[in-house]
């Protein structure tokens, strides 16, 4: 199978046909993350967006959805599906420092994003530099201790160990971790 990091040997369109057949992981992302009406969501890496139109409902009117996606292709895709007036796209490579204007963020994911990235340090280190004391940040990646039937490559995957020592290193605490359907599993951080 071939995997590259930009996912350009599958077109934009085939990653979001992949990404509505994962949408039940939303719903425990949103349990295990208190993703509720009226807070505010960073998502880090959303692809085409279709996480995000699951999290604008999630949130409601009064709650917003910022999204940090490295693709203008990624962003092209998602605002000719969608147009929610609590969500907004901006293209930005996560590795970067980010944006000076986020601020008060309630809730960071980053879904099936960090194995496309060449520096999980970077993107973690500017989520440390966001986040408050109360900001709850979870991470979903693709188990490498699966099958491999879906996702990247086994090789391509981050296992829970490698990202719960890197997440220490860059001052998380994990408050929570576990298995998910589709190949999943979860870590739930916070600053240390």
């Amino acid at each position: 199978m071939e995997f590259r990091k930009d996912l350009t040997h599958l077109g934009w369109e085939e990653v979001r046909n992949r990404q509505k057949k994962r949408l039940p992981l939303v719903e425990e992302w949103a349990r295990i993350a208190g993703i509720e009406e009226g807070i505010t969501l960073l998502d880090i890496g959303s692809g085409p967006g279709v996480f995000l139109d699951a999290y604008s409902e999630r949130i409601g009117e009064q709650g917003r959805v910022i999204a940090l996606e490295k693709s203008m292709e990624a962003v092209q895709s998602y605002l000719r599906h969608s147009n929610r007036a609590n969500v907004k796209v901006v293209c930005w490579d996560a590795e970067q420092p980010y944006p000076e204007d986020l601020r008060d963020i309630d809730v960071i994911t980053l879904t099936d994003v960090l194995h496309h990235a060449d520096s999980i340090q970077a993107i973690l280190r500017n989520v440390h530099a966001l986040a408050s004391a109360n900001t709850r940040i979870l991470i979903s990646e693709f188990d490498p201790d699966a099958e491999g039937r879906i996702g990247p490559p086994l090789a391509h995957r981050i296992s829970m160990g490698e990202l719960r020592s890197v997440a220490a290193t860059q001052g998380f605490e994990g408050i929570g971790e576990g298995k998910q359907d589709f190949e999943h599993y979860f870590l739930l951080l916070r600053r240390g």
